[in-house]
């Protein structure tokens, strides 16, 4: 019976080092910062839905903890005035900004070099 003991005490012994252990990762990485690909493809679509849109170079969504930090760089026509690039920044800002909980958004412009770098998936349409 004593045997039975031991071996139950090191049983719940492990399980509670592999929870303890799991939570530690878990926050580690979210205090770190590490890149959130499903809000990224999200956030993909979602800027591409924009007419103004050509491309988007660099999309990199880092989460930490609950917040995302959102840094794209998009490609547009070089034509476009300063006052419209502003436009479709703060348009797209904006649109960004009303997803779950991004607290952080960096907008780069890029003239489209007319090579389509970044495919949105069909089930993100």
């Amino acid at each position: 019976f004593h045997q039975a003991e031991g071996i139950a005490s090191i049983l719940i012994g492990l399980m509670m080092f592999y929870v303890v252990g799991n939570v530690f990762l878990q926050n580690a990485a979210g205090a770190l910062g590490e890149a959130d690909e499903t809000m990224a493809a999200r956030l993909g679509g979602l800027i591409m839905k924009d007419p103004d849109v050509k491309d988007i170079s660099k999309l990199e969504v880092i989460k930490e903890g609950d917040h995302f930090h959102v840094e794209v760089e998009i490609e547009v026509d070089p034509a476009l005035t300063i006052a419209q690039a502003d436009d479709i920044k703060d348009r797209l800002e904006l649109q960004i900004r009303l997803q779950q909980g991004i607290i952080d958004v960096t907008i780069g412009f890029d003239e489209d070099d007319k090579i389509q770098q970044y495919v949105v998936a069909s089930d993100e349409t």
